[in-house]
């Protein structure tokens, strides 16, 4: 049961930070959470301060989203890797949860196709004739 767990929360996070960081870029088609980079003086100046705050904050959580989902996303590959180097590389931009989440999951992967390729081997062993 701990198994399902692991790789439902890989997949839980993964999906969860896909939604996140949709639903932001969906919210950025509103008039009011857009924040106009090419006019940005006259739009703080004559723009709600409710707005502006709103907008910011969206911007800086569409950030987070995707540097979640892309942080989740190039550990999950380096941990399949087995690249030291592409894993240390990778590991300080990765949250510890995140981190141990993906370490779950890809160690359980990695068992499973061990054990069902280790099975095949075996029943393609005994199915060739002496």
């Amino acid at each position: 049961m701990s198994r399902v767990k692991d790789l439902a929360g890989l997949a839980v996070l993964t999906i969860g930070a896909t939604v996140a960081v949709v639903g932001l870029h969906r919210l950025g088609s509103l008039p009011w959470l857009q924040v106009p980079t090419d006019r940005l003086g006259t739009w703080l100046a004559t723009t709600a301060t409710a707005d502006v705050v709103a907008s910011v904050l969206r911007l800086i959580a569409l950030c987070c989203a995707y540097w979640l989902l892309a942080g989740t996303a190039l550990y999950t590959l380096a941990r399949l890797s087995r690249v030291p180097a592409a894993i240390s590389a990778v590991r300080w931009t990765t949250l510890p949860p995140v981190r141990r989440v993906v370490d779950r999951a890809v160690t359980l992967t990695l068992a499973v196709s061990a054990a069902v390729g280790g099975g095949a081997v075996a029943a393609a062993d005994q199915a060739t004739p002496p």
